[in-house]
């Protein structure tokens, strides 16, 4: 299995939700999830504790624990969960820790969030991931999953930095493709893609 191919579909789609995946889908590389191949992420013991000014991250839902296509569907809502987390705060941490080191949309998200925070940018408007559908989870031997989604995602406003123009987006409905790979009993995200390409 080769890691998907991705392209910038993702921030043409997502606007500043999409920034963050849109990383997603501009990288290719290949490597599998297989049991020949261990993702350089370990799973994190704990959520990391947040300043008091901070919305604490989500929590991993009991339902996500496990290597069940169940788990599979619970854990890619989870995931979806922290990209709005680290939009609203700023803090990549958990996403961080839920992501395989590999995983290029996720990382290429992150160090959007990154650079937006950084600047003293900031997000702001409905960037949140609505209507989540699971279209499709199929699972490799207990060692990865393939997740189809689709969700909404509504209009929203990036300030890159501080005096910057805003960039407004209309919000539209997204189309990904999250692999899954086990890491110590657990899902944890490898690769995110556009489904369109």
């Amino acid at each position: 299995m080769t890691r998907p191919r991705t392209t910038n579909r993702l921030t043409r789609t997502l606007g500043a939700a999409a920034l963050i995946a849109a990383a997603v889908s501009a990288s290719a590389c290949n490597g599998s999830p297989d049991a020949t191949q261990t993702p350089s992420t370990t799973v994190p013991s704990s959520t990391p504790t947040p300043t008091p000014s901070t919305p604490a991250p989500p929590a991993l839902p009991a339902e996500a624990k496990g290597l069940t296509v169940e788990s599979a569907d619970a854990f890619t809502r989870f995931y979806l969960q922290l990209l709005e987390h680290a939009q609203a705060t700023g803090n990549t941490t958990s996403l961080k820790a839920w992501s395989d080191a590999g995983c290029i949309g996720c990382g290429q998200a992150i160090r959007h969030i990154d650079s937006v925070e950084g600047s003293g940018g900031s997000y702001s408007g409905d960037f949140a991931y609505n209507g989540v559908q699971i279209s499709k989870v199929r699972l490799n031997q207990k060692k990865a999953a393939e997740v189809r989604l689709s969700a909404s995602v509504g209009k929203h406003t990036l300030v890159p930095s501080p005096g910057a123009t805003p960039t407004i987006y209309p919000g539209e409905k997204v189309s990904w493709v999250l692999t899954l790979v086990a890491r110590r009993g657990q899902w944890i995200a490898y690769e995110l893609e556009d489904e369109k390409g």
